[in-house]
């Protein structure tokens, strides 16, 4: 899976490789991606900012609590700020699943050396191992097999399984 940090710092690269691919539907998915990890960022740092407020009143509480002050506003607002942050965290976890699953259907970087091509025809064998294998004897189904050891019966199957 390609990182975001790569889509923010070289998207160009991303989108040469998606060219080289054939890929038009996912060159949009670049910029679309960045759209939304910028949209990301913007939400943590706000939620970051309402937690730290948060936590400024709290402290504020214990401490006019300790001095025998009325702190009934101070703990509305606390629970006001609780309820914000919780919305603006399931939009971030909404946002970060948004991405991580756009970022799993994007392919990995092509090695410069891959050529392009429309179809397998235009794939270059660099190099085999070996000999290809020629067995002795004819190959046949999984399913053929199976029957004549006596160990599947698919017409019995097909009955069953409806």
């Amino acid at each position: 899976m390609l990182g975001i940090e790569l889509i923010r710092e070289d998207p160009e690269k991303i989108r040469k490789d998606l060219q080289k691919r054939g890929d038009k539907e996912k060159l949009a998915w670049v910029d679309e991606l960045r759209e939304k990890d910028e949209e990301w960022r913007k939400l943590k740092q706000e939620t970051d900012r309402l937690k730290h407020e948060r936590n400024v009143l709290t402290r504020e509480i214990a401490e006019k609590k300790g001095e025998g002050r009325d702190v009934d506003g101070e703990i509305q607002k606390s629970k006001d700020l609780l309820e914000e942050i919780e919305s603006e965290e399931e939009k971030k976890e909404d946002l970060r699943k948004e991405i991580d699953e756009k970022l799993m259907k994007l392919p990995n970087i092509l090695h410069p050396s891959v050529p392009q091509g429309e179809s397998d025809e235009d794939n270059e064998e660099l190099y085999t191992v070996g000999e290809p294998e020629t067995p002795g004897y004819s190959l046949r189904p999984h399913g053929q097999v199976l029957e004549e050891l006596g160990v599947g019966d698919f017409d019995r199957a097909a009955k069953v399984a409806g």
